[in-house]
């Protein structure tokens, strides 16, 4: 989620918006999701990025999502917000094109906690 200095959600980004970097490495970014506006402003994530992605090709290409929450670099005041609209987001779906799975970082250890899975219900869960 990409919010402005007065903590606005940004919208209208895209892929090429951003670069991801692995060590020193810049990374394909094989899966994006947009976020849009409701009427009543809050932001949702787009099925419709998934549904695309499957129609090119790419399901079975991408291995899977990992939503991963890092508890450490998050700001605290942003990590519950952040975790509510992606769970909202994933009970409002009734199926995924591709595995997901949700890993927390705690700055001690991985914590995985959703399997690998296509029930957009189990992955809300887990955000939570």
């Amino acid at each position: 989620m990409v919010k402005d200095s007065q903590g606005r959600h940004v919208l209208g980004l895209s892929d090429a918006d951003f670069r991801i970097y692995e060590n020193g490495h810049q990374q394909v970014i094989r899966n994006f999701e947009a976020i849009t506006e409701t009427a009543a402003g809050s932001p949702v994530a787009n099925d419709r990025a998934l549904s695309r992605a499957a129609g090119n090709g790419y399901h079975g290409a991408l291995g899977a999502v990992i939503l991963f929450f890092d508890q450490v670099n998050t700001p605290v005041s942003e990590q519950a917000e952040v975790r509510r609209l992606l769970a909202r987001s994933y009970r409002e779906r009734q199926t995924l094109a591709i595995p997901t799975c949700v890993v927390l970082y705690t700055g001690s250890e991985l914590r995985l906690l959703a399997q690998p899975t296509y029930d957009p219900a189990m992955v809300a869960a887990a955000i939570v």
